[in-house]
């Protein structure tokens, strides 16, 4: 599809779009089908990801169509936010797309969210999670005989036995691909799991053997598009690096740098190209140069590694570098982050990068103090004894500081909850009480149907109730994984997509302590829960966003006085909760829509 097309397309959305808001939605029928979907994909294969997420939400949100259409066009929106590096957004709207998919009986819907699932296992680093789900969507390809998508999955599944270091058993998946490729004559999918068999010998270091692996298929790969390019060059290319065949490795990295110069600098094949080159700079030992690629790359923030690769790669630069307390930190951080099994892995690098670390102090110290003269040795003793006293009267003081607020904090979060108790005790007696002795004294006068509505409404009432006071399992699960179930469990009990959860920042939900995750959680109902007592909202939107500082937004359509309301008990519980995140509480009512936003100070 052209450009020109492309644009044209586009403008008679938003036209359309402008039109049905006095009217009513209009259909998109059978022949528009082929040209509705074609805008979306044509802006993902393009590298314009957000115009594809802002084009699909369009379409989905404004126009009627085919339950197979919509499908395909959800299957499109999150592939572009899997490709523009939002791991966390794809992996939330995945559970959308497989409950319509369900619902709608279209099982390659099904199969894609078990493949963005496993996707964003994968890139965080869960492989034992990643691999259940490509397990499941494999098992139910065979079952459909669905062979594209096996093909697609069995190289999904090799790459993850390649990426948590067994190769070995990688080898079958990516066999078994390549089988499948050539029986369905797909070059593409023929190249990629060439790409993955050569990845395969590469980590068993079988070098050689991964270079004519490899390029018996170099030719057929320089008619791929960027992405599959890539994605053969690079076993390519780290066989060449590590035979010390520089030149090769040189020419390699150059073909991958001219294959990524169509795409986003945020995509994550253009920043496997830039690691690539930081590769190459640390095997010519020009450090300087790639601590500032890792620097570009950190920047785009779509690494496609677990955090621990991450930072023990910028360890060894810096360490390179000679900088060796940025090297002992950043390798402390990667201690942190791997699980009991991997953190005997790093223990030894820790380790000698502190004795390092250590070691250099102490000669600076040691050149320091032979340069001064011994007369002035009595009063550098007498300076370093009052800079100590200093510093352990701040601390003492800093300390007692921090008890006096851990106390008031303490304090004004049992007063939170003696607020919620009170509210809970206050729905069970005006509300359910209240309903209860109604039906008591009318049962008689009611029909069967009456009857049994009033007591399902009554059983409704007390299993809210039931769920707000059990209390979810933060230890065990992050924030936004109690959050995704919670939502599923509202979309449940009302209708799919009355609740919608997106992540638009850059914020890392998955390292909150668990009592934070608690108010949070808790804050998240109560609004929720004030939005459904007081008014009729027919959506609820909760935006997770922030950089460095978290930020959370509950909005609602169904503005009313009650959910106005500053004064009510509800915002009282929500602001003594919100003081003890040491946050900040604003609402806002904008386009007949009410917002609540938390913002951590």
């Amino acid at each position: 599809m052209s450009t020109h097309k492309v644009s044209v397309l586009i403008f008679s959305i938003l036209s359309v779009v402008i039109f049905s808001a006095c009217n009513k939605r209009p259909v998109i029928t059978a022949p528009e089908e082929e040209d509705a979907y074609g805008i979306v994909y044509e802006l993902g294969a393009t590298g314009k990801f957000r115009e594809a997420i802002a084009a699909s939400d369009s379409l989905l949100e404004n126009f009627t169509m085919s339950d197979t259409l919509r499908v395909y066009l959800m299957i499109e929106r999150i592939v572009a936010m899997t490709n523009s590096g939002n791991v966390d957004a794809a992996l939330a709207y995945s559970d959308t797309l497989a409950e319509f998919s369900k619902k709608s009986g279209i099982s390659e819907g099904l199969m894609q969210a078990l493949e963005i699932k496993g996707l964003s296992n994968r890139r965080k680093g869960r492989f034992d999670e990643a691999k259940k789900y490509y397990a499941e969507a494999i098992e139910l390809a065979r079952a459909e005989g669905n062979v594209d998508m096996e093909q697609t999955l069995s190289d999904m599944m090799g790459i993850v036995y390649v990426e948590s270091g067994h190769p070995l058993e990688a080898l079958d998946f990516e066999q078994r691909a390549l089988s499948l490729a050539e029986s369905l004559a797909d070059t593409t999918a023929m190249i990629s799991a060439a790409a993955s068999i050569g990845a395969c010998y590469e980590r068993l270091g079988q070098y050689t053997e991964a270079v004519d692996f490899l390029n018996r298929h170099l030719s057929a790969s320089r008619e791929m598009n960027p992405v599959y390019r890539i994605k053969f060059l690079t076993p390519l290319f780290s066989s060449y690096l590590a035979l010390d065949s520089i030149n090769a490795a040189e020419r390699c990295e150059a073909e991958m740098e001219i294959a990524a110069s169509g795409l986003p600098p945020y995509h994550q094949s253009a920043v496997a190209v830039l690691t690539a080159k930081s590769r190459l700079l640390a095997k010519e030992k020009r450090y300087r140069e790639q601590w500032d690629t890792f620097c570009l790359i950190d920047s785009l923030g779509t690494h496609g590694k677990s955090p621990d690769i991450i930072l023990t790669e910028r360890a060894e630069c810096l360490a390179n570098m000679n900088d060796y307390k940025g090297a002992y930190l950043r390798m402390q951080k990667a201690y942190d982050s791997l699980d009991s099994i991997r953190k005997s892995d790093i223990d030894a690098e820790l380790s000698e990068l502190s004795v390092r670390y250590d070691t250099y102090s102490k000669e600076i110290e040691i050149e320091r103090l032979s340069m001064r003269q011994r007369t002035l040795a009595a009063i550098a003793t007498g300076c370093l004894f009052i800079v100590i006293i200093v510093i352990l009267l701040a601390v003492n003081m800093r300390r007692r500081q921090s008890l006096r607020m851990e106390r008031e904090k303490h304090l004004q979060y049992l007063r939170g909850l003696e607020q919620e108790r009170c509210r809970m005790a206050r729905e069970l007696h005006d509300d359910v009480a209240g309903e209860l002795v109604g039906l008591q004294f009318g049962i008689d006068t009611l029909t069967a149907e009456e009857r049994d509505s009033r007591i399902m409404d009554i059983a409704r009432k007390v299993r809210t109730l039931s769920h707000e006071l059990m209390p979810p399992q933060f230890k065990e699960q992050s924030f936004t994984s109690l959050l995704v179930d919670y939502v599923g469990r509202l979309n449940r009990q009302h209708s799919p997509g009355f609740v919608v959860l997106t992540d638009e920042g850059t914020y890392d939900w998955e390292a909150l302590p668990p009592e934070q995750s608690h108010e949070l959680y808790r804050i998240t109902q109560e609004a929720i829960n004030n939005a459904l007592r007081h008014a009729k909202p027919s959506r609820i939107t909760i935006t997770l966003d922030g950089n460095e500082r978290f930020s959370l937004t509950i909005e609602n359509d169904g503005v009313t006085k009650e959910t106005t309301d500053s004064d009510g008990i509800g915002m009282q519980t929500l602001r003594a909760r919100v003081e003890i995140l040491d946050a900040d509480i604003s609402t806002a009512i904008q386009n007949s829509k009410f917002s609540l936003t938390i913002t951590q100070r």
